[in-house]
């Protein structure tokens, strides 16, 4: 499942990446939006974040 992990990590660094410039694009810009997507963005990186703990725990 070597693709897997692959596609795992480039799809956390890719949220990550979203995240810092919603992050930067909030200081700049402080809107109600670019907070929501922010939020929901962390959100889904906890999520998957948790998902991957579970993902190693049980192999």
């Amino acid at each position: 499942m070597f693709i897997f992990d692959f596609i795992k990590k480039f799809l956390g660094f890719f949220i990550l990446g979203l995240t810092l410039l919603c992050f930067v694009y909030a200081l700049v810009v402080p809107t109600t939006v670019a907070v929501l997507i922010l939020v929901l963005l962390i959100l889904i990186f906890v999520t998957i974040a948790i998902d991957d703990d579970r993902f190693k725990r049980r192999r």
